[in-house]
């Protein structure tokens, strides 16, 4: 119902609202300041210590939304996100990638993580 009212809202000749935009207002309005920064902490300091790159994938995609001025691009996405690996997947992945696709990114990251536990 509260998202009837943020569409009326808008001029009646604007394009019809992107995710992103209904992201921002849905963050905004469900979740206060506080809880916000603990979530954008959280994105900040993701690690891959003890769990599968799928977990953190999962965990990584499902905070990002709170910090998205840390990761405009799929270069910076893919950066942020490497960061957290555990360093000798992190090594590999690094070098020489720029302008990678995220779902390649993801393939590549997965790779080494099974050739790495064996």
């Amino acid at each position: 119902m509260w998202f009837k009212g943020a569409e009326k809202s808008r001029p009646k000749d604007a394009p019809p609202m992107t995710w992103e935009a209904f992201t921002k207002i849905f963050v905004k309005k469900w979740f206060p300041p506080g809880v916000r920064t603990a979530l954008t902490v959280s994105f900040e300091t993701l690690k891959n210590d003890t769990i599968s790159f799928s977990e953190h994938n999962i965990k990584f995609e499902r905070i990002s939304h709170y910090a998205p001025y840390l990761i405009p691009m799929n270069d910076d996405k893919i950066d942020h996100l490497a960061l957290g690996l555990i360093p000798v997947i992190q090594k590999y992945v690094t070098s020489g990638r720029r302008n990678t696709p995220y779902a390649d990114f993801m393939d590549l990251a997965l790779d080494l993580e099974r050739i790495h536990q064996e």
